[in-house]
């Protein structure tokens, strides 16, 4: 086996392999299932050695951006970071920053790219500290905040979407409670409109798996209130 050159864009190459197989099967050209991108640096201060050009960080084919710098935004914005800033970071360490009329570095200001990876990632790294089911006894207590913004043409706030949490206690010490039941994959048809109050309003449906999984969370959370408050039978 030996190098075969590269592929993927400028400064985000791939090593290629050239396998001749002893067994006299057909050679072929390959590359690892998660390949490494070229190197940009003689050394690396994490690994503290030094690296060839091919020894470059992890990075999905065909996408400019490497595994650690995906967690290291999601590090930052877990510590409180916003989405922008977060997204900023990201694409200057990739090199993906677009350029002006003159040819000037022209800094982005949209955040979707870190908000995609908190969607897409986020579940993965949280799935070993997710609790597995509602408190049994105690108090659960539900709430949302509200996140507003600015119409610049009028000056006047309104609400964009809100965020909704639960609340529920362990050994007697309050905890933020995560028990996803519905994916963003198990909604389909979002279309946003307003109701009669000119309040945003968000009409969807399900998948057949998201609507039996929606009216079996529902009909849980109903029966628990009733069996907590006492009414129930």
């Amino acid at each position: 086996m030996r190098f075969a050159g590269f592929n993927g864009p400028r400064d985000h190459h791939r090593q290629r392999y050239w396998c001749v197989p002893s067994n006299g099967d057909r050679p072929h050209r390959f590359t690892e299932p998660l390949p490494r991108e070229e190197s940009w640096h003689d050394a690396c201060e994490l690994c503290e050695r030094d690296v060839e050009f091919p020894e470059g960080p992890h990075a999905a084919r065909w996408y400019e951006f490497v595994a650690r710098g995906i967690a290291e935004a999601l590090v930052m914005v877990g510590a409180g970071s916003t989405y922008r800033e977060a997204a900023l970071v990201a694409r200057e360490r990739a090199k993906r920053l677009g350029t002006g009329p003159g040819g000037e570095p022209r800094h982005s200001r949209h955040g979707s790219l870190v908000m995609d990876w908190v969607e897409v990632f986020a579940p993965v790294v949280f799935e070993p500290y997710r609790p597995g089911a509602w408190p049994a006894g105690g108090s659960l207590l539900l709430d949302d905040l509200p996140f507003r913004v600015r119409d610049p043409a009028t000056g006047r706030h309104r609400i964009a979407f809100r965020v909704f949490a639960a609340m529920g206690y362990e050994a007697g010490r309050p905890k933020l409670r995560d028990h996803v039941a519905l994916f963003g994959i198990d909604v389909t048809n979002p279309q946003q409109s307003t109701d009669q109050s000119g309040s945003p309003d968000v009409i969807f449906g399900f998948t057949g798996k998201g609507g039996n999984e929606f009216q079996n969370v529902t009909a849980q959370i109903a029966h628990r209130g009733d069996v907590v408050s006492g009414f129930g039978t």
